[in-house]
């Protein structure tokens, strides 16, 4: 398997892509994964948090790891 560079933000800007997938969820992912096997080598995936998995997300403590799903979508609307 190929090493991974993540490039910064602002190189990342002047780069070219075959492709560029928004989000990292699991739909991103797999789109990610369909574009490569598909022959896209340069795939740049977009998120705005700082781990892949979008709202699926875990947390460890004293060298356990616990599921915590997806984040609830809260609905603030009065209706």
């Amino acid at each position: 398997m190929q090493e991974t560079k993540f490039p910064t933000p602002q190189k990342a800007a002047d780069l070219e892509y075959d492709a560029i997938v928004l989000g990292a969820g699991v739909s991103g992912l797999v789109s990610a994964a369909v574009l490569a096997n598909q022959g896209c080598q340069q795939i740049l995936i977009v998120d705005e948090y700082g781990h892949i998995g979008g709202n699926h997300m875990d947390w460890s403590t004293n060298g356990y790891t616990f599921d915590m799903g997806s984040l609830i979508f809260q609905d603030d609307s009065p209706y």
